[in-house]
């Protein structure tokens, strides 16, 4: 591989883990923004049974948790009909921490594809948008086959990986929260987050075979005799 080959490797790379992260933020902006979602998974959990409250006293309950971790929001943690722990409180700050660090951080990385993309135009050929699609489609990849293995392990690891105390260790008597948030729905919003990656790396598939596709227009040559 030649130096400038190697140069679109790398810059495919790069490219690819900052498109990652703005996809993350953007499919956890879209879970956080309602409870559209959530309203599906009530059923399919059957949240109503497991957790013996009425559907509309889990939405509200539900949108108050939404409500409390939009970064725009400056009030205490509380739910209407649910108490809490401090323990409990605890985590939902720290998950509401991370949540404005992916924003922050998916912002950032917006930006940074625009201005790469702009300044390596040259070197944005077919096979650094394919490097792109590559690097995009793997981590969605890892993360099916983890979550299709062992999800207890992949849930644990992320919680130990993300979060510095065990206050995510929730107790039903304590943290009825928890009751209804099922460890299924955050597998569930998993998928969705992997799903964003995959459309993600079809967009830059998408674009790697055209603009392959792609030939300049060469001068015909035409003989005088």
């Amino acid at each position: 591989m030649s130096k400038t080959g190697r140069s679109s490797f790398i810059l495919g790379i790069v490219i690819g883990m900052l498109v990652i992260v703005v996809l993350t933020a953007l499919a956890v902006g879209l879970l956080m923004s309602g409870d559209m979602v959530y309203r599906i998974e009530i059923d399919a959990l059957n949240i109503e049974a497991e957790s013996g409250l009425a559907r509309d006293i889990i939405l509200r309950n539900y949108n108050a948790v939404i409500a409390y971790l939009n970064p725009f929001n400056s009030d205490s943690f509380s739910m209407p009909d649910l108490g809490a722990s401090e323990g409990g409180i605890n985590h939902f700050k720290d998950v509401k921490n991370i949540l404005c660090g992916v924003y922050i951080f998916g912002a950032v990385c917006f930006i940074s594809i625009i201005l790469l993309s702009i300044f390596f135009k040259r070197r944005m050929t077919s096979g650094t948008l394919l490097t792109i699609s590559l690097t995009i489609f793997l981590l969605p990849l890892t993360m099916i086959v983890a979550i299709a293995l062992d999800f207890d392990s992949f849930f644990i690891l992320f919680h130990e990986l993300f979060f510095t105390n065990d206050d995510w260790i929730f107790s039903q008597v304590t943290d009825p929260v928890i009751t209804i948030l099922p460890a299924e729905y955050f597998m569930h919003c998993a998928i969705v987050i992997a799903v964003f990656w995959l459309l993600g790396s079809v967009f830059y598939l998408i674009l790697s075979i055209r603009k392959k596709k792609k030939v300049p227009n060469q001068p015909v040559f035409i003989p005088r005799y």
